[in-house]
């Protein structure tokens, strides 16, 4: 992770620093130009300031090249220009001033204003840092942790970042504290490391607070676990606006690790997170509006979801879109579809595989598979508990037991999640692990196919077109192929479904056939609560 931040987030942070830079000037009682362009600064006369900083620049004053360039960087008074600001940075820094030449390392290190050069940026850090600046410190610290501009030296990585950290600097005292934890470039040391992590994690350092929240939710060697504090942790971070942060709430409420356990709040968090665009926090939001956990079940919006997430390259939400078109639930039922968003969701380097993937990858530990749903499943997750259902209706990882089955099932069936009332109903059908009976079948198909499961409403029509579990209705019939026609991408399954849609048209009236395409143009979902 690139941490230099400086002049990389002048455009966002430059108001707030030339704030605190200048009152401190005004503070200090510099006379001429600069005393002069700190004040119209101060009183929002930023035009003005700009002009007087300019004067006290080109007449020499180091201070104000260095205010006059982050006005450039901000747009503040001035039209943006980056270029210009580095302009003055390199005078300034030429002239020995050791902000001045942090501030260009980190220009060159970003590539704003000038070429990219890491190898420049470097040189402008090592003049700094001899000069005992705690920023350039960090910056050459960081450099030579990662191995970039410069050979990989973390032992110098450390003496470096101690030189900062003594200075109070919050991000030194993190890296070297992340370093103390793992023994690189330094014996390791967990109790130093956690003093210094705590030291940086009070002052607000999102990253100390994030390594902590890590090691008490996950434990550490010399460390005991503490959901507790993990969660204080996370929350102080997820209050900052941290979206990795505010998604690991989520899942402490979704599971009661730390908190009591609670959907809604869990939904918030992965909410919050969701509107920065994150894209795990959009996958965990859609997939609680799916089953409603935590909020109004909206099928539509947690599709949605899925795909803005999977737009942006997540591999959950792709396998998820998989399944979905796979089962035609809330999208139209197609396999080449459903095999698009497969290869597009294969697991990408370093990314943690989903327990269908470990199943798949490791035949010979099946029973971690449903163990892990048997789980959540228990815990009242409805997805879950439909996906337990389809382990023991097709012996994944248990031994086959289609009452078992039919148990679970029932359960997701009864929270309303519609692809398990559609295996419901055909286990009535078909008599799996319990004795057939169309009229209870007929009653879940047909729950199903009210919130739209496509594969539900071609066989309610079915069912109505031949009369079984309730008198023959070529009317409703005509009206449930019609949607799941229509739902259907091109292919056998849709063709199927028009040639009896045809056969229905064929048993009706013209009155009866205008009925069934009223019936057909004003049907609407009802997604069950």
């Amino acid at each position: 992770m690139k941490r230099l931040s400086g002049l990389g987030m002048a455009r966002r942070t430059a108001g707030a620093l030339l704030g605190a830079t200048l009152a401190w000037s005004a503070a200090v009682g510099w006379g001429g130009s600069y005393e002069e362009g700190t004040e119209a600064y101060l009183a929002g006369h930023h035009h003005r300031a700009a002009q007087r900083l300019r004067e006290a620049a080109e007449s020499g004053d180091l201070r104000a090249m260095n205010l006059l360039a982050l006005m450039h960087l901000g747009g503040m008074g001035v039209a943006r220009d980056s270029a210009e600001a580095a302009h003055w940075l390199k005078k300034a820094a030429a002239a020995g001033d050791a902000k001045a030449r942090n501030n260009l390392g980190e220009m060159y290190f970003n590539g704003q204003g000038v070429e990219q050069d890491d190898v420049e940026a470097a040189r402008w850090f090592v003049l700094a840092s001899a000069q005992g600046y705690a920023k350039a410190q960090f910056n050459l610290g960081w450099m030579l942790e990662n191995g970039r501009g410069l050979i990989r030296n973390p032992t110098e990585a450390v003496r470096l970042y101690e030189e900062a950290a003594d200075q109070g600097m919050a991000q030194a005292q993190t890296a070297l504290g992340q370093l103390l934890l793992v023994g690189d470039g330094t014996p390791r040391d967990v109790e130093r490391a956690m003093a210094l992590l705590r030291q940086a994690a009070e002052q607000g350092e999102i990253h100390a607070q994030m390594t902590l929240g890590r090691i008490f939710a996950e434990g550490e060697e010399g460390v005991d676990r503490s959901p507790s504090e993990a969660l204080d942790w996370f929350r102080r971070a997820a209050e900052q606006g941290e979206p990795e942060a505010q998604n690991n709430l989520g899942w402490m409420y979704a599971i009661g690790e730390g908190p009591p356990q609670s959907d809604a709040l869990s939904a918030q968090w992965f909410s919050r997170s969701a509107f920065q665009e994150n894209s795990e926090g959009m996958f965990r939001l859609a997939l609680a509006l799916l089953e409603g956990r935590g909020v109004a079940r909206d099928v539509t919006q947690g599709v949605e979801g899925l795909f803005r997430a999977a737009d942006l390259g997540h591999g959950g939400a792709q396998r998820k879109l998989a399944e979905l078109y796979a089962l035609g639930m809330g999208v139209g039922r197609s396999e080449e579809v459903a095999e698009k968003w497969r290869r597009l969701g294969a697991l990408k380097i370093g990314e943690e595989p989903t327990l269908e993937q470990r199943f798949a990858s490791d035949p010979k530990r099946p029973q971690e598979w449903v163990g892990a749903y048997r789980a959540r499943a228990e815990a009242g997750q409805v997805e879950a508990q439909f996906r337990v259902g389809i382990a023991y209706l097709h012996g994944l990882g248990v031994l086959r037991d289609e009452a078992e089955a039919v148990q679970w099932f029932r359960r997701a069936a009864e929270k309303g999640f519609a692809p398990a009332q559609y295996q419901l109903g055909q286990a009535y059908h078909n008599g799996l692990g319990m004795e057939r009976h169309l009229r209870t079948a007929l009653h879940w198909l047909r729950r199903a196919a009210d919130q739209g499961e496509m594969t539900a409403q071609f066989t309610v029509g079915w069912m109505q077109l031949r009369g079984r579990g309730a008198k023959a209705d070529p009317v409703k019939a005509w009206m449930w192929l019609d949607l799941a026609a229509e739902q259907a991408e091109p292919g056998e399954f849709q063709q199927r479904a028009v040639t009896l849609r045809e056969k229905a048209e064929s048993l009706l009236a013209p009155d009866q056939l205008e009925e069934a395409n009223r019936l057909a143009r004003e049907w609407k979902p009802t997604i069950e609560k």
